[in-house]
């Protein structure tokens, strides 16, 4: 979302590493969770583009409409019994890697090599969620 907001394809990594500093930094603290954390700095990203009028913009409400997806996925996971859990969460693994790479196709709003490396990642996390239990 931040990417897109920026414009700036080349911020991909660096904004990567940025929040993985701040996961990691929040874990050294019990006051707030860092996913409470990720989900503020999202909501406050789609609040500013709205307000600076990026609404009007495909890319954006893209963005936001799979941010509600994957979110949903996840609030599904949360809620749900714990194989439907395993289940959801790996559909959210799997349609971010298909995601990541419909970005990669496209040529679009992240750098190519974090489309083709997360696009990868998140499908082996979400195949393993699958069969791993299996054997």
């Amino acid at each position: 979302m931040v990417v897109v907001l920026l414009r700036r394809r080349g911020s991909t990594w660096p904004l990567l590493f940025a929040g993985l500093a701040l996961v990691v930094g929040l874990g050294f603290q019990d006051r707030v969770r860092p996913a409470v954390v990720l989900l503020a700095l999202a909501l406050a990203a789609t609040i500013w583009g709205v307000g600076h009028g990026r609404h009007r913009e495909r890319e954006f409400r893209l963005q936001v409409a799979g941010m509600i997806g994957f979110a949903a996925l996840a609030v599904g996971g949360l809620l749900a019994s714990p194989d439907l859990a395993r289940l959801l969460v790996a559909a959210g693994w799997i349609g971010h890697g298909v995601w990541d790479y419909w970005h990669l196709a496209r040529d679009r709003v992240v750098a190519r090599s974090f489309a083709e490396w997360c696009g990868a990642l998140d499908v082996v996390v979400g195949a393993s969620l699958i069969i791993v239990p299996l054997l």
